[in-house]
């Protein structure tokens, strides 16, 4: 079969439609090659942490309490929290370094 790339393009493609031609051809096995396509590992990683990311910024925050402390025993202010949060936490603590 050769080798798969991670970028989930056209190689992969071809060779899952290739696989799929040769089972049938020579196991009489029908194999459908979309179905069972090779997903690339690190683009889905990225499409789960940016699933979560959306939703945590979407999340309802109303019944915080207005102050609480984090694992270090700082108090940490709602407000200045979500802020952050809502925006880009990513580029928020990024620039903190």
């Amino acid at each position: 079969m050769g080798h798969f790339t991670l970028d989930n393009t056209s190689n992969n493609d071809t060779a899952m439609q290739k696989l799929a031609q040769l089972l049938l051809d020579e196991r009489e096995f029908t194999f459908d090659p979309d179905e069972r396509r090779i997903h690339c590992f690190p683009h889905i990683m990225h499409i789960c942490v940016h699933h979560t990311i959306n939703k945590y910024t979407d999340a309802d925050f109303t019944n915080v309490a207005a102050q609480w402390f984090n694992a270090l025993q700082q108090p940490i202010n709602k407000t200045a929290y979500l802020r952050v949060v809502q925006r880009d936490p990513i580029k928020h603590f990024d620039n903190d370094n």
